[in-house]
């Protein structure tokens, strides 16, 4: 057609932005070479320049098609494919924008709750120091008992809210990316009987059972160790504190949303069962990629 016509005998480049100009060049240089470039095509992304003056994203590619000679008039044929690709790079935009947009809400969310614990953290420090001054009884007896009572409540509360805030702190922090992890090959049934005994004496004061079963032979996966106590730390003791009307209990409720945050850290799978009058089974599946061959 017209457009056709008008194009033919003029320079390939023609077709494209100055900017992709160079690249074309480059590219048909290392083609019609004897380099390893000649061998290992893999196109080149330009930029198109359209009748209208318009610019399109283009992929292009080019292949030799043969000779058309012999000899010193040897001429090489190429058959250069232009490709549009405007969806392509709009759909890679829409990633990028979609990904900076929630990085920017993740900062948002951490910076919100940094000022958050650093305001709460002051008042809080002196609810709890001066709440534990008054318990000892310092500077002389507290008259009424209930008062000593309704005292430990309050050194109970602010405790209950710093913890709060320590787990939604590390609940953002996993989240963003910006847990430390070290991974290395850990031995699971190690790092649970360390927990089990150190969780015992708790336990024991609450009147509670645990109990354990361990294959002797599981094989080491690939986690973060610290992390991992954390995880069983946790579940031990939400699974194992069924006296909740004690006043020392502390739980802040984000429990399992941390232990799964956690979890997931590890590139495992956080899977909870509970049924009535029966019990909870909590589940931490590691895929088979973690799990070392002995």
């Amino acid at each position: 057609d017209e457009h056709q016509a008008s194009l033919i005998g003029r320079d390939m480049t023609a077709l494209l932005a100055p900017e992709s100009h160079k690249t074309a060049h480059d590219y048909l240089a290392g083609i019609t070479g004897a380099g390893v470039a000649s061998i290992l095509n893999d196109g080149r992304e330009v930029i198109g320049q359209t009748a209208k003056g318009g610019y399109m994203p283009l992929f292009m590619t080019m292949g030799r098609v043969g000779e058309q000679a012999s000899g010193e008039d040897a001429e090489t044929r190429l058959c250069v494919v232009l490709r549009d690709i405007t969806q392509w790079k709009r759909a890679e935009d829409d990633l990028i924008a979609a990904r900076h947009s929630a990085e920017k809400a993740s900062t948002a969310k951490s910076d919100f709750l940094a000022k958050i614990s650093h305001e709460i953290r002051t008042p809080l420090n002196a609810i709890l120091g001066f709440s534990e001054v008054m318990l000892e009884e310092r500077f002389g007896p507290i008259g009424n008992p209930r008062y000593k009572d309704y005292i430990n409540d309050i050194h109970t509360s602010g405790a209950h809210v710093i913890n709060l805030v320590n787990d939604m702190l590390d609940i953002s922090k996993i989240e963003a990316g910006q847990l430390e992890m070290s991974f290395t090959a850990v031995d699971l049934v190690e790092i649970l009987k360390e927990c089990v005994a150190l969780m015992q004496p708790q336990a024991n004061e609450g009147r509670v059972i645990i109990r354990t079963s361990f294959s002797e032979d599981l094989p080491r996966v690939v986690a973060d160790a610290k992390t991992l106590r954390q995880i069983a730390l946790n579940q031990i003791e939400n699974t194992s504190g069924n006296d909740r009307k004690r006043k020392s209990s502390v739980g802040t409720g984000l429990g399992l949303p941390l232990t799964k945050a956690l979890v997931e850290a590890n590139r495992a799978q956080f899977l909870i069962e509970s049924t009535p009058a029966k019990g909870t089974l909590i589940r931490v599946i590691f895929p088979n990629t973690r799990v070392l061959a002995e």
